[in-house]
């Protein structure tokens, strides 16, 4: 059983996925990376959030950096960065 533990108050759990909690924007982009900065994971769509695995393994304990990018209705862009802990 794993947990993904966010740094950020936007972010939390959900059935062990990583994802922001965010409401009333048109469009989303989520990225996470490993500590070399090298792309793991790239989504548009909230829901289904990082599962902590990779091209199709899973990732190893340790911590990864995210990078969400909000799209109000608006055209407000809203970016959020941080850490999250893998731990399984």
């Amino acid at each position: 059983h794993e947990r993904l533990v966010g740094s950020e108050m936007c972010i939390r759990d959900r059935n062990n996925t990583f994802a922001p909690v965010a409401m009333n924007y048109k469009n989303a982009v989520m990225k996470i990376y490993n500590r070399w900065g090298e792309k793991l994971y790239e989504t548009n769509d909230l829901l289904k959030g990082w599962d902590g695995t990779a091209n199709g393994a899973e990732c190893q304990d340790g911590v990864y950096l995210y990078k969400i990018s909000l799209y109000s209705m608006d055209d407000e862009i809203y970016e959020y960065s941080g850490s999250i802990t893998l731990m399984r």
